[in-house]
Protein backbone atom coordinates (compact mmCIF):
# COMPACT_ATOMS: atom_id res chain seq x y z
CA UNK A 1 0.00 0.00 0.00
CA UNK A 2 1.40 3.23 -1.25
CA UNK A 3 2.22 6.12 1.31
CA UNK A 4 -1.00 7.78 3.37
CA UNK A 5 0.16 11.07 3.37
CA UNK A 6 -2.68 13.43 4.71
CA UNK A 7 -0.23 15.97 5.63
CA UNK A 8 1.20 17.03 2.42
CA UNK A 9 -1.28 20.20 2.05
CA UNK A 10 -2.07 20.70 5.42
CA UNK A 11 -4.40 23.31 4.91
CA UNK A 12 -6.08 22.01 2.27
CA UNK A 13 -6.61 18.69 4.98
CA UNK A 14 -7.92 20.41 7.44
CA UNK A 15 -10.60 22.46 5.57
CA UNK A 16 -11.67 18.60 4.97
CA UNK A 17 -11.45 17.68 8.67
CA UNK A 18 -13.29 20.61 9.82
CA UNK A 19 -15.74 20.53 7.18
CA UNK A 20 -16.71 16.97 8.58
CA UNK A 21 -16.08 17.95 12.02
CA UNK A 22 -18.89 20.54 11.92
CA UNK A 23 -21.16 18.58 9.80
CA UNK A 24 -20.57 15.14 11.73
CA UNK A 25 -21.39 17.48 15.24
CA UNK A 26 -24.86 18.70 13.73
CA UNK A 27 -25.65 14.86 13.19
CA UNK A 28 -25.13 14.26 16.65
CA UNK A 29 -26.80 17.19 17.78
CA UNK A 30 -30.15 16.68 15.69
CA UNK A 31 -29.87 13.38 16.98
CA UNK A 32 -29.35 13.88 20.20
CA UNK A 33 -33.02 15.99 20.31
CA UNK A 34 -35.13 13.50 18.45
CA UNK A 35 -33.72 10.86 21.73
CA UNK A 36 -34.57 13.47 24.10
CA UNK A 37 -37.95 13.73 23.22
CA UNK A 38 -38.35 10.04 22.67
CA UNK A 39 -37.16 9.42 26.47
CA UNK A 40 -39.06 12.33 27.60
CA UNK A 41 -42.38 11.87 26.01
CA UNK A 42 -42.44 7.24 26.84
CA UNK A 43 -41.40 8.54 30.18
CA UNK A 44 -43.69 10.98 31.00
CA UNK A 45 -46.49 8.65 29.23
CA UNK A 46 -45.41 5.72 31.20
CA UNK A 47 -45.72 7.15 34.37
CA UNK A 48 -49.42 8.06 33.40
CA UNK A 49 -52.01 6.72 35.57
CA UNK A 50 -54.50 7.46 33.01
CA UNK A 51 -55.79 4.94 31.17
CA UNK A 52 -58.59 6.50 28.94
CA UNK A 53 -59.92 10.30 28.20
CA UNK A 54 -62.80 11.63 27.93
CA UNK A 55 -62.24 15.50 26.43
CA UNK A 56 -63.52 18.36 24.78
CA UNK A 57 -62.86 18.54 21.00
CA UNK A 58 -61.91 22.34 21.51
CA UNK A 59 -60.30 24.28 24.38
CA UNK A 60 -63.79 24.99 25.67
CA UNK A 61 -65.56 22.85 28.43
CA UNK A 62 -68.26 20.91 26.42
CA UNK A 63 -68.72 17.83 28.70
CA UNK A 64 -72.09 18.65 31.34
CA UNK A 65 -73.09 17.26 33.98
CA UNK A 66 -69.63 16.11 34.95
CA UNK A 67 -69.50 15.13 38.71
CA UNK A 68 -72.80 12.81 38.51
CA UNK A 69 -71.13 11.35 35.51
CA UNK A 70 -67.84 10.50 36.64
CA UNK A 71 -69.43 9.18 39.45
CA UNK A 72 -71.80 6.76 37.25
CA UNK A 73 -68.86 5.57 35.41
CA UNK A 74 -66.79 4.96 38.17
CA UNK A 75 -70.04 2.81 40.01
CA UNK A 76 -70.73 0.52 35.98
CA UNK A 77 -67.93 -1.77 36.99
CA UNK A 78 -65.24 -0.98 34.27
CA UNK A 79 -63.52 1.83 35.86
CA UNK A 80 -61.57 2.32 39.42
CA UNK A 81 -61.07 5.36 39.65
CA UNK A 82 -62.39 8.78 37.44
CA UNK A 83 -61.95 12.54 37.56
CA UNK A 84 -63.79 15.30 36.07
CA UNK A 85 -61.22 18.13 35.44
CA UNK A 86 -61.80 22.01 34.26
CA UNK A 87 -58.93 23.92 33.30
CA UNK A 88 -59.63 27.16 31.26
CA UNK A 89 -57.01 30.47 31.40
CA UNK A 90 -58.20 33.46 33.80
CA UNK A 91 -56.83 36.38 35.76
CA UNK A 92 -55.24 36.23 39.41
CA UNK A 93 -54.99 39.36 41.64
CA UNK A 94 -52.12 39.62 44.17
CA UNK A 95 -51.40 42.17 47.30
CA UNK A 96 -48.91 42.25 49.55
CA UNK A 97 -50.88 44.63 51.89
CA UNK A 98 -54.55 42.15 51.75
CA UNK A 99 -55.38 40.56 54.77
CA UNK A 100 -58.79 38.76 54.92
CA UNK A 101 -60.20 36.58 57.74
CA UNK A 102 -62.24 34.04 55.15
CA UNK A 103 -62.37 33.51 51.54
CA UNK A 104 -65.20 35.04 50.23
CA UNK A 105 -67.61 35.31 46.70
CA UNK A 106 -69.20 38.30 45.40
CA UNK A 107 -67.88 40.36 47.78
CA UNK A 108 -70.15 43.25 49.40
CA UNK A 109 -70.30 47.01 48.07
CA UNK A 110 -67.87 48.52 50.67
CA UNK A 111 -65.01 46.14 49.67
CA UNK A 112 -62.11 47.54 47.71
CA UNK A 113 -59.52 46.26 45.91
CA UNK A 114 -56.34 46.59 47.37
CA UNK A 115 -54.50 50.07 45.81
CA UNK A 116 -51.01 47.78 44.90
CA UNK A 117 -53.26 44.84 43.67
CA UNK A 118 -51.01 43.52 40.28
CA UNK A 119 -52.85 41.03 38.09
CA UNK A 120 -51.78 38.31 35.71
CA UNK A 121 -53.00 35.68 33.41
CA UNK A 122 -52.62 32.22 35.27
CA UNK A 123 -53.89 28.62 33.81
CA UNK A 124 -56.97 27.55 36.54
CA UNK A 125 -57.49 24.00 37.32
CA UNK A 126 -60.68 22.61 38.62
CA UNK A 127 -60.96 19.09 40.66
CA UNK A 128 -62.73 17.04 43.25
CA UNK A 129 -59.78 16.26 45.41
CA UNK A 130 -61.22 13.21 46.93
CA UNK A 131 -62.04 11.79 43.15
CA UNK A 132 -58.18 13.26 41.81
CA UNK A 133 -56.41 11.75 44.66
CA UNK A 134 -56.31 7.79 43.32
CA UNK A 135 -54.68 9.33 40.32
CA UNK A 136 -51.35 10.47 42.36
CA UNK A 137 -48.61 8.69 42.62
CA UNK A 138 -46.44 7.53 45.40
CA UNK A 139 -44.40 10.52 44.73
CA UNK A 140 -47.27 12.68 45.23
CA UNK A 141 -47.39 13.96 41.88
CA UNK A 142 -50.66 14.07 39.04
CA UNK A 143 -50.55 13.99 35.36
CA UNK A 144 -53.23 16.25 33.78
CA UNK A 145 -53.37 17.40 30.79
CA UNK A 146 -49.61 15.80 29.85
CA UNK A 147 -48.01 18.42 32.71
CA UNK A 148 -46.85 16.49 35.96
CA UNK A 149 -47.77 18.30 39.03
CA UNK A 150 -45.89 17.52 41.95
CA UNK A 151 -47.45 18.54 44.86
CA UNK A 152 -46.05 19.79 48.27
CA UNK A 153 -49.16 20.18 50.21
CA UNK A 154 -53.32 18.71 49.34
CA UNK A 155 -56.75 19.91 49.79
CA UNK A 156 -58.00 19.23 53.64
CA UNK A 157 -61.74 18.92 51.84
CA UNK A 158 -61.83 16.19 49.99
CA UNK A 159 -64.87 16.60 48.05
CA UNK A 160 -67.09 19.65 46.25
CA UNK A 161 -69.20 21.23 48.85
CA UNK A 162 -70.06 24.17 46.41
CA UNK A 163 -71.28 22.18 44.26
CA UNK A 164 -73.10 19.92 46.30
CA UNK A 165 -75.10 22.99 47.34
CA UNK A 166 -76.04 23.91 43.75
CA UNK A 167 -73.41 26.65 44.14
CA UNK A 168 -75.16 28.72 47.20
CA UNK A 169 -72.99 27.37 50.18
CA UNK A 170 -69.65 25.57 51.48
CA UNK A 171 -67.29 28.04 49.09
CA UNK A 172 -63.68 26.91 50.65
CA UNK A 173 -61.70 28.97 48.96
CA UNK A 174 -59.06 26.96 49.23
CA UNK A 175 -56.35 27.46 46.56
CA UNK A 176 -52.61 25.57 45.60
CA UNK A 177 -50.49 27.72 44.16
CA UNK A 178 -47.56 26.91 41.44
CA UNK A 179 -44.36 27.49 43.51
CA UNK A 180 -42.48 29.97 40.96
CA UNK A 181 -45.61 32.19 41.05
CA UNK A 182 -45.95 31.67 45.06
CA UNK A 183 -41.74 33.04 45.04
CA UNK A 184 -42.70 35.77 42.85
CA UNK A 185 -45.27 37.19 44.60
CA UNK A 186 -43.97 36.21 47.77
CA UNK A 187 -46.54 34.08 48.83
CA UNK A 188 -46.79 31.90 51.94
CA UNK A 189 -49.82 29.93 53.35
CA UNK A 190 -52.85 31.71 54.13
CA UNK A 191 -52.24 34.76 51.95
CA UNK A 192 -55.13 35.91 49.79
CA UNK A 193 -55.41 35.51 45.84
CA UNK A 194 -58.25 37.15 44.20
CA UNK A 195 -60.14 35.88 41.34
CA UNK A 196 -60.66 38.82 38.35
CA UNK A 197 -63.67 38.48 36.48
CA UNK A 198 -63.95 39.37 32.65
CA UNK A 199 -65.23 42.80 33.60
CA UNK A 200 -61.74 43.32 35.64
CA UNK A 201 -63.35 43.36 38.71
CA UNK A 202 -62.61 40.93 42.23
CA UNK A 203 -65.51 38.65 42.41
CA UNK A 204 -63.48 36.33 44.60
CA UNK A 205 -60.98 35.86 46.87
CA UNK A 206 -59.03 32.40 47.73
CA UNK A 207 -56.90 31.28 50.64
CA UNK A 208 -53.29 29.98 49.95
CA UNK A 209 -53.27 26.30 51.20
CA UNK A 210 -49.84 25.49 49.59
CA UNK A 211 -47.95 24.81 46.68
CA UNK A 212 -46.93 22.41 43.71
CA UNK A 213 -43.54 22.29 41.26
CA UNK A 214 -44.35 21.62 37.60
CA UNK A 215 -42.39 21.45 34.51
CA UNK A 216 -44.74 23.80 32.65
CA UNK A 217 -43.64 26.90 33.70
CA UNK A 218 -40.29 29.21 33.05
CA UNK A 219 -39.24 32.42 31.71
CA UNK A 220 -39.88 30.89 28.45
CA UNK A 221 -43.01 30.73 25.56
CA UNK A 222 -45.22 29.43 28.60
CA UNK A 223 -44.43 32.18 30.70
CA UNK A 224 -45.41 34.35 28.10
CA UNK A 225 -48.97 33.13 28.16
CA UNK A 226 -49.93 32.55 31.31
CA UNK A 227 -47.65 33.74 34.55
CA UNK A 228 -48.49 30.24 36.68
CA UNK A 229 -51.29 27.72 37.28
CA UNK A 230 -53.64 27.84 40.49
CA UNK A 231 -55.70 24.68 41.12
CA UNK A 232 -58.63 24.96 43.12
CA UNK A 233 -62.57 22.93 43.75
CA UNK A 234 -64.08 22.09 40.56
CA UNK A 235 -67.17 23.54 41.29
CA UNK A 236 -65.69 27.40 42.46
CA UNK A 237 -64.09 27.66 39.09
CA UNK A 238 -67.58 26.67 37.27
CA UNK A 239 -69.19 29.16 39.25
CA UNK A 240 -66.63 31.65 38.83
CA UNK A 241 -66.32 31.38 35.14
CA UNK A 242 -69.82 30.70 34.34
CA UNK A 243 -69.56 27.01 33.79
CA UNK A 244 -71.83 26.11 36.57
CA UNK A 245 -74.71 25.72 34.23
CA UNK A 246 -74.60 22.48 33.23
CA UNK A 247 -71.58 21.40 35.51
CA UNK A 248 -69.41 21.83 32.43
CA UNK A 249 -66.12 20.35 32.51
CA UNK A 250 -63.28 19.88 30.21
CA UNK A 251 -62.17 16.13 30.60
CA UNK A 252 -62.72 13.03 32.65
CA UNK A 253 -59.96 10.92 33.44
CA UNK A 254 -60.23 7.01 34.35
CA UNK A 255 -58.76 4.30 35.19
CA UNK A 256 -59.62 0.75 34.26
CA UNK A 257 -60.05 -1.93 36.53
CA UNK A 258 -57.44 -4.38 36.78
CA UNK A 259 -59.41 -7.42 35.04
CA UNK A 260 -60.33 -4.69 32.36
CA UNK A 261 -56.88 -3.69 31.13
CA UNK A 262 -56.45 -5.97 27.61
CA UNK A 263 -56.83 -4.82 24.26
CA UNK A 264 -60.11 -6.40 23.32
CA UNK A 265 -62.06 -5.01 26.43
CA UNK A 266 -60.54 -1.00 25.91
CA UNK A 267 -61.11 -1.26 22.27
CA UNK A 268 -65.39 -1.97 23.65
CA UNK A 269 -65.16 0.29 26.39
CA UNK A 270 -64.08 3.00 24.31
CA UNK A 271 -66.65 2.26 21.70
CA UNK A 272 -69.28 2.21 24.61
CA UNK A 273 -67.81 5.95 26.02
CA UNK A 274 -67.79 7.34 22.47
CA UNK A 275 -71.80 6.66 22.23
CA UNK A 276 -72.27 8.12 25.92
CA UNK A 277 -70.32 11.13 25.16
CA UNK A 278 -71.18 11.60 21.49
CA UNK A 279 -69.12 14.82 19.93
CA UNK A 280 -66.20 14.10 22.69
CA UNK A 281 -62.62 12.90 22.37
CA UNK A 282 -62.30 9.67 23.79
CA UNK A 283 -58.71 7.93 23.95
CA UNK A 284 -56.86 5.07 25.46
CA UNK A 285 -53.43 5.38 26.64
CA UNK A 286 -52.51 2.53 24.11
CA UNK A 287 -54.11 5.18 21.26
CA UNK A 288 -51.73 7.94 22.69
CA UNK A 289 -48.71 5.90 22.49
CA UNK A 290 -49.34 4.76 19.18
CA UNK A 291 -49.91 8.74 17.98
CA UNK A 292 -46.96 9.40 20.29
CA UNK A 293 -44.60 7.14 18.48
CA UNK A 294 -46.02 7.98 15.18
CA UNK A 295 -44.53 11.86 16.06
CA UNK A 296 -41.22 10.62 17.33
CA UNK A 297 -40.85 8.46 14.01
CA UNK A 298 -41.19 11.43 11.95
CA UNK A 299 -39.13 14.21 13.86
CA UNK A 300 -36.56 10.98 14.29
CA UNK A 301 -36.69 10.68 10.08
CA UNK A 302 -36.34 14.47 9.75
CA UNK A 303 -33.40 14.95 12.16
CA UNK A 304 -31.22 11.72 10.90
CA UNK A 305 -32.20 13.20 7.14
CA UNK A 306 -30.79 16.47 7.58
CA UNK A 307 -28.16 15.33 9.77
CA UNK A 308 -27.22 13.18 7.00
CA UNK A 309 -27.33 15.50 4.03
CA UNK A 310 -24.55 18.10 6.05
CA UNK A 311 -22.38 14.58 6.25
CA UNK A 312 -22.96 14.28 2.74
CA UNK A 313 -22.06 17.91 2.08
CA UNK A 314 -19.07 17.29 4.40
CA UNK A 315 -17.87 14.07 2.10
CA UNK A 316 -18.61 15.19 -1.24
CA UNK A 317 -16.02 18.30 -0.02
CA UNK A 318 -13.81 15.35 0.94
CA UNK A 319 -13.99 13.56 -2.18
CA UNK A 320 -13.47 16.70 -4.28
CA UNK A 321 -10.02 17.61 -2.10
CA UNK A 322 -8.97 13.39 -2.66
CA UNK A 323 -9.11 14.33 -6.35
CA UNK A 324 -7.22 17.16 -6.44
CA UNK A 325 -5.10 15.19 -4.72
CA UNK A 326 -4.70 12.18 -7.10
CA UNK A 327 -4.39 14.81 -9.85
CA UNK A 328 -1.56 16.37 -8.07
CA UNK A 329 0.23 13.28 -7.43
CA UNK A 330 0.05 11.87 -10.72
CA UNK A 331 3.27 11.78 -11.69
CA UNK A 332 4.18 10.22 -7.92
CA UNK A 333 1.55 7.41 -8.94
CA UNK A 334 3.14 7.11 -12.63
CA UNK A 335 6.50 6.44 -10.65
CA UNK A 336 5.05 4.22 -7.93
CA UNK A 337 3.52 1.77 -10.87
CA UNK A 338 6.83 1.99 -12.52
CA UNK A 339 8.45 0.21 -9.90
CA UNK A 340 6.30 -2.20 -9.40
CA UNK A 341 3.65 -0.85 -6.98
CA UNK A 342 0.24 -2.59 -7.92
CA UNK A 343 -2.90 -0.64 -8.44
CA UNK A 344 -4.73 -2.46 -5.75
CA UNK A 345 -2.14 -0.87 -3.46
CA UNK A 346 -2.66 2.23 -4.82
CA UNK A 347 -6.48 1.90 -4.34
CA UNK A 348 -6.10 0.82 -0.65
CA UNK A 349 -3.64 3.69 -0.42
CA UNK A 350 -5.91 6.66 -1.45
CA UNK A 351 -9.03 5.01 0.37
CA UNK A 352 -7.00 4.44 3.69
CA UNK A 353 -5.57 8.42 2.94
CA UNK A 354 -9.64 9.75 3.22
CA UNK A 355 -10.79 7.03 6.03
CA UNK A 356 -7.90 8.84 8.22
CA UNK A 357 -9.04 12.31 7.44
CA UNK A 358 -12.92 11.09 8.01
CA UNK A 359 -11.80 9.85 11.29
CA UNK A 360 -10.42 12.54 12.41
CA UNK A 361 -13.22 14.97 11.42
CA UNK A 362 -15.51 12.37 12.83
CA UNK A 363 -13.67 11.94 16.19
CA UNK A 364 -13.22 15.95 16.15
CA UNK A 365 -17.12 16.61 15.17
CA UNK A 366 -18.03 15.36 19.03
CA UNK A 367 -16.75 18.48 20.63
CA UNK A 368 -19.24 20.51 18.64
CA UNK A 369 -21.92 17.96 19.16
CA UNK A 370 -21.76 17.78 22.48
CA UNK A 371 -21.54 21.63 22.83
CA UNK A 372 -24.44 21.90 20.14
CA UNK A 373 -26.59 19.60 22.13
CA UNK A 374 -25.84 21.68 24.92
CA UNK A 375 -26.99 24.50 23.40
CA UNK A 376 -30.03 22.91 21.70
CA UNK A 377 -30.95 21.62 25.20
CA UNK A 378 -30.62 24.78 26.73
CA UNK A 379 -32.61 27.30 23.66
CA UNK A 380 -36.02 24.69 23.82
CA UNK A 381 -35.65 24.67 27.34
CA UNK A 382 -35.66 28.58 27.34
CA UNK A 383 -38.17 28.95 24.71
CA UNK A 384 -40.47 26.64 25.89
CA UNK A 385 -40.27 27.67 29.46
CA UNK A 386 -40.43 23.85 30.29
CA UNK A 387 -37.99 21.88 32.79
CA UNK A 388 -37.63 18.63 30.84
CA UNK A 389 -34.53 17.11 28.88
CA UNK A 390 -34.82 18.04 25.27
CA UNK A 391 -31.61 16.48 24.77
CA UNK A 392 -30.11 12.55 24.94
CA UNK A 393 -26.80 11.70 23.91
CA UNK A 394 -26.11 7.62 24.40
CA UNK A 395 -22.83 5.73 23.67
CA UNK A 396 -24.51 3.34 20.60
CA UNK A 397 -25.58 6.52 18.94
CA UNK A 398 -21.94 7.76 18.58
CA UNK A 399 -20.05 4.43 17.58
CA UNK A 400 -23.19 4.07 14.96
CA UNK A 401 -23.04 7.33 13.62
CA UNK A 402 -19.35 6.89 13.57
CA UNK A 403 -19.59 3.67 11.69
CA UNK A 404 -21.74 5.21 9.25
CA UNK A 405 -19.64 7.98 8.64
CA UNK A 406 -16.68 5.98 7.97
CA UNK A 407 -18.68 3.92 5.55
CA UNK A 408 -20.20 7.11 3.53
CA UNK A 409 -16.38 8.18 3.70
CA UNK A 410 -15.15 4.74 2.16
CA UNK A 411 -17.94 4.87 -0.57
CA UNK A 412 -17.29 8.99 -1.46
CA UNK A 413 -13.44 8.45 -1.64
CA UNK A 414 -13.53 5.14 -4.46
CA UNK A 415 -14.33 7.84 -7.35
CA UNK A 416 -10.67 9.24 -6.85
CA UNK A 417 -9.06 5.91 -5.71
CA UNK A 418 -10.69 4.48 -9.08
CA UNK A 419 -9.00 7.42 -11.25
CA UNK A 420 -5.62 7.12 -9.14
CA UNK A 421 -5.74 3.49 -10.66
CA UNK A 422 -6.51 4.54 -14.24
CA UNK A 423 -2.89 6.38 -13.77
CA UNK A 424 -0.32 4.46 -16.16
CA UNK A 425 3.11 4.26 -16.15
CA UNK A 426 5.65 6.56 -16.15
CA UNK A 427 6.83 5.42 -19.32
CA UNK A 428 3.29 5.98 -20.91
CA UNK A 429 3.77 9.50 -20.21
CA UNK A 430 6.12 9.65 -22.58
Amino acid sequence: MIPVKPHRRPGRTLLSVLSLAVSFGMLVSLISVSQGIEGAAEGKLGDQPRDMIISSQGIDPSIDHSHSRSEKLQDDGNFSASMPVLTLVGRLGFSSKASLSDPFIHPPERFSAPGDLRTETAGLVGLVPGMAEPFISEEDSLLIRNELFRYHDWFEEPEDPFHRSNYTTGFTGSMLIEDRMADRYHLEKGDPVFFIDRSGEVSASFRVIGTFGTSLMGDGLSSDLVGGIAIVHLGELQYLTGNHHGDMATAIYLDLEEDRKDRETQKEIAISLERQFPGLQVTSKEMRLYRLEDEIAVLSVFSVVVGAVTVVIGLFFLSSIMMMSVEERRREMMILRAIGISRRSIFMGVIAEALLVASIGSVLGLVPGFLGTGLLDSYMRSFYGVDIPFTEVSPPTIIISIALTLLCAFVFSIIPAVRAVSIGRLRDLA
